[in-house]
């Protein structure tokens, strides 16, 4: 994998080893090296709950150094019979002062040692949308074994035409002679996630998701013409949100405003709250002050992939409408 630094950078170049090392590691019980911690489940941020892997060995290590320019998180699940891992997961986090310059191709999968040698038939490249950015994804293939390759990127400096300071990428394989339909590979790109705070690893570390759990969008009408909100920076007549749902927990964002000409702004405003037993949720945007305060109530379905509720804002008010993606 070729990795593009931005021109905030001092480096001219890298010697960017680590897909190598990683897709050449043991099935299980081996550190990569000295330079590498091993984490506790409590410690990693990769995610990747998909069903596909459980009952698989999973492993965390990190390299993190004051002369590197990034962290560098790396994740693999390996069975004890597989000659190679079955995922492979790197996340990368710049250090102060740096930005990726752009988001990577899938295609570079195959720098990855397992795959050198291999006759890798590639598939179109497609973008989608999970809980962290756009990731970029392909389906491929080599000798029976189905797979889908992804990278994306976020964070500091997107508004200036960079990339961000953070950036997972990776690769997911069906077991040999499994077909991968390509909805199925978009359920993989869509549940790759940061765990970035200690209550969010615990949740993750056991794979349990809970009956309400999936990745959502939606929107919230103004019911009464263009709601001036100042917590979200202007007026607006429609919100388009995004939310995670954990167990208890969602999180999420308000990811644009469309005003009465529904052109789109992007916003990007923190969503959290909770869901209890019976799928009703409680959900605050942005910090809470109420000269700004934006709520959000509603209930979740247990089964079916739509849900509805309700928005309140001062001097405002609105409904609310869900879909669940996967």
């Amino acid at each position: 994998m070729r990795i593009p630094f931005s021109r905030r950078c001092a480096i001219a170049t890298m010697a960017f080893a680590a897909g190598v090392v990683a897709a050449t590691a043991p099935a299980a019980g081996q550190d990569l090296g000295a330079e590498w911690k091993s984490l506790t489940a409590l410690e990693w941020k990769i995610v990747l709950p998909i069903p596909e892997l459980k009952g698989l060995i999973e492993r965390h290590q990190l390299r993190a150094n004051a002369e590197s320019s990034y962290d560098h998180e790396i994740a693999f699940w390996s069975g004890s019979a597989s000659p190679y891992p079955r995922a492979v997961l790197h996340y990368l986090k710049t250090h102060a002062e740096m930005s990726w310059r752009t988001t990577p191709d899938p295609r570079s999968v195959e720098d990855e040692g397992v795959f050198k040698e291999k006759d890798i038939k590639f598939g179109a490249l497609n973008k989608d949308r999970n809980r962290l950015s756009r990731a970029q994804w392909r389906t491929f293939r080599f000798d029976d074994v189905n797979c889908v390759s992804f990278a994306q990127t976020w964070g500091m400096d997107v508004d200036q035409r960079l990339a961000g300071d953070n950036m997972i990428f990776g690769y997911y394989c069906a077991e040999p002679g499994q077909p991968l339909p390509e909805d199925s590979a978009r359920k993989v790109v869509m549940a790759i996630d940061i765990a970035d705070t200690k209550d969010r690893r615990r949740q993750f570390a056991g794979h349990s998701t809970g009956p309400f759990a999936g990745f959502w969008t939606g929107i919230g009408e103004n019911n009464s013409g263009t709601c001036m909100y100042r917590g979200l920076g202007r007026s607006f007549k429609v919100f388009e949100l995004e939310i995670m749902v954990l167990e208890q927990e969602i999180t999420g964002r308000i990811k644009g405003l469309r005003n009465s000409y529904w052109t789109f702004f992007p916003a990007y405003v923190s969503i959290q709250g909770t869901v209890n037993e019976n799928g009703e949720f409680d959900l605050q945007v942005g910090k809470k002050n109420k000269s700004t305060e934006l709520v959000l109530r509603g209930k979740l379905p247990k089964d079916g992939n739509k849900a509805s509720g309700e928005w309140d804002a001062p001097n405002c008010h609105g409904t609310l409408s869900l879909t669940r993606k996967y």
